[in-house]
């Protein structure tokens, strides 16, 4: 059995960690906006084309709130991406340390879906997994004052 999840994750990875260090090696030749666009897009259309062969009843007949959620997270999407490669080119912390700062993603959609979303609930698997992403932040920036 195939697991497109675990696939998908991987390949997610491993062109995030390609378009950092391109963002880092030519940041003043790339902007981030045409790096944004060309990392979608293609994400898009390797998506789509995998949809293809995965579901039999592909249908674009879908009610008009789809496409304004889905025009919505496009935007959002593209926005914190180009924001993301802005930083990152100007940046004066390690990469690492910028990284880090990525898991505050996970976070925050799920706070903002517990608020907007209206069946959406926390769960005591979510929250202890916040919790431990908020501690991580916690030990890695700790910086107990040194006394001579």
């Amino acid at each position: 059995m195939v697991h497109y999840p675990i696939i998908m994750f991987i390949l997610n990875s491993l062109a995030g960690g390609i378009s950092n260090i391109v963002v880092l090696k030519y940041n003043k030749e790339v902007r981030p906006g045409i790096l944004t666009s060309a990392q979608l897009l293609l994400g898009g259309v390797m998506l789509f084309t995998l949809s293809l062969f995965i579901y039999d009843d592909l249908t674009f007949l879908l009610p008009m709130k789809f496409y304004l959620s889905l025009g919505w997270l496009i935007f959002v999407s593209a926005a914190g991406f180009s924001i993301w490669y802005y930083l990152l080119a100007k940046r004066k912390e390690s990469l690492i340390s910028m990284n880090i700062w990525k898991f505050i993603m996970p976070v925050s959609g799920g706070v903002l879906s517990w608020i907007i979303m209206p069946n959406d609930s926390p769960t005591f698997k979510s929250i202890v997994g916040m919790l431990i992403v908020a501690l991580s932040f916690i030990v890695y920036y700790y910086r107990p004052n040194k006394r001579v």
